[in-house]
């Protein structure tokens, strides 16, 4: 019994024993888990150091490429009608229903710093008079050379107003839109290169700018591709206190081209090309040396002047537009607006006013002076039974006459507007724009005969025609719903408008 007792107790002590091999094996498997782990922590900390200055060197380049990028946006909003169904307003599409297209725009401008002397600017604007597409206006590069000489290169607003760097940017400007009677050209932008210069003399501030490039198009009145190349031109600004003055120069090659067929372009070419063929068939000398609207030079002149103290504000602008061997409605334009503040308030007045120039009036004269020849020979050959000539032919040259007689046009219009500050960026505008003294010309209809002799001997007949008129109400800039109709224009008519514009 004593010899078993001895050996339970001995027992734990020989397991002990047994295991030290075990445990000494294990420690040593855990040491080296546990370096393993170690080298394994400090290579995820030197990752997590790399990811952390990554993350920091990141960080600074989005900060710096934040501040290198400045955002700055325009919105207009509002509603425009015309108080006639007889007219139309071609340049905004105003008609005689409230409709809102013709005043909303919205356009975001992004200029990002490149470098400390090159910047990268974009201009995209989105208006509802062009179904909201979204275009480029401003999409330049430019080089700060010196600190008074910068130079761009790409697409840049051409200097043809005393506003065309805000042209779109309605709260820049007193009015709803700008007098149609002097802001009417159908295009803004060139591409191309342009520069500017500032210079001092005594207290005057200078800026001369200059460019040189080509702009494309289109033109739904004509309902074409138009292009304008060769362009160029040069505007000098002066600011001296409150005053600002501009002058302006501007020239270039006008094509018109991809004419719908049917259109309006395409039907003046045809009617002009059949004009002559039939002027020539008659013998009848033919003063037009080529269709219309191809390789036409362009000029455009213009001047203004601007006083504003922050409270009364005068502002002033003419221009003309001049295109050669054309005949187009192109002339004299111009207008003057005074507005007072007081406070958030600016009521202002503004007169308009525009007309074809006597330069653009004789050359429509001529080709309705040559159509008057062709019509009266070609009635004369009917009238005596000569082949080849018919009653249609006489119709086609009487309306493309008639046309022609409706590109002389005036028109000049009185404007009233009220603008509240809602906010330091938000301005509400109303206005009333009454047009009116849109003249008028004759259109003949056809020819009582004239009878007399004819040839040698006894022959009698037709030897001329005694054209028959009827007095047309002219329409201006504006378009009239009824050509046929003598009186359809009248001779006056009015726009109403209201719009939000913000800038941001």
């Amino acid at each position: 019994m004593v010899k078993k007792k001895a050996t339970l107790a001995l027992l734990p002590l020989t397991l002990c024993f047994s295991s030290l091999p075990v445990l000494a094996a294990t420690t040593a498997d855990l040491e080296k888990r546990l370096e393993q782990q170690e080298k394994q922590i400090k290579r995820l900390e030197n990752r997590l150091k790399g990811t952390r200055a990554a993350v920091k060197e990141n960080r600074s380049r989005l900060s710096d490429a934040a501040d290198r990028l400045k955002i700055n946006g325009f919105f207009s909003g509002g509603a425009a009608t015309l108080d006639s169904d007889n007219v139309v307003e071609q340049f905004y599409g105003i008609e005689d229903d409230y409709n809102s297209t013709s005043v909303s725009k919205m356009g975001i401008q992004m200029t990002f710093e490149v470098s400390e002397d090159i910047d990268a600017t974009a201009q995209l604007v989105s208006k509802g008079v062009n179904n909201y597409d979204v275009e480029a206006e401003w999409a330049y590069l430019s080089y700060k050379m010196t600190d008074d000489f910068t130079l761009r290169v790409g697409r840049s607003r051409i200097p043809y107003y005393l506003l065309s760097e805000y042209l779109d940017v309605g709260y820049a400007y007193p009015w709803v839109r700008p007098p149609i009677e002097m802001y009417n050209i159908p295009l803004s932008s060139t591409d191309g290169l342009s520069a500017l210069y500032n210079f001092n003399l005594a207290d005057i501030n200078f800026t001369l700018q200059a460019y040189a490039g080509s702009t494309a198009g289109e033109s739904d009145l004509l309902e074409a591709d138009f292009s304008l190349n060769q362009q160029w031109g040069t505007a000098l600004f002066a600011e001296w206190n409150d005053f600002t003055f501009r002058i302006g120069y501007n020239t270039g090659s006008l094509d018109v081209e991809n004419l719908v067929e049917g259109g309006a372009g395409a039907t003046l070419v045809a009617g002009t090309s059949g004009v002559i063929t039939l002027g020539n068939a008659l013998g009848v000398p033919d003063p037009i040396t080529e269709t219309v609207l191809t390789n036409a030079r362009t000029q455009y002149m213009s001047a203004a002047g601007m006083y504003d103290n922050g409270k009364l504000l005068v502002m002033a602008e003419i221009s003309n537009l001049r295109v050669e061997d054309v005949p187009q409605p192109a002339g004299d334009g111009g207008y003057i607006t005074v507005g007072y503040r007081f406070g958030k308030w600016m009521p202002h007045v503004t007169f308009a006013k525009f007309y074809t120039d006597s330069y653009h009036d004789e050359k429509i004269s001529d080709v309705t002076d040559y159509t008057s020849v062709v019509a009266e020979t070609a009635y004369v050959a009917v009238a005596n039974g000569i082949p080849g000539v018919t009653a249609q032919n006489i119709q086609d040259v009487l309306t493309l006459q008639g046309g022609m007689q409706a590109l002389v046009q005036q028109q000049q219009s009185y404007t009233l507007g009220l603008t509240y500050d809602i906010s330091p960026r938000v301005k509400a505008k109303l206005e009333v724009a009454h047009y009116e003294n849109f003249g008028s010309y004759d259109v003949t209809g056809g020819f009582d005969p004239v009878i007399g002799v004819v040839a040698p001997g006894p022959t009698f007949g037709v030897v001329g025609g005694t054209p028959v008129t009827q007095e047309f109400q002219g329409s201006g800039r504006f378009a009239k719903t009824d050509a046929t109709n003598p009186d359809a224009a009248g001779n006056h008519t009015a726009i109403y408008s209201f719009s939000i514009d913000a800038v941001f």
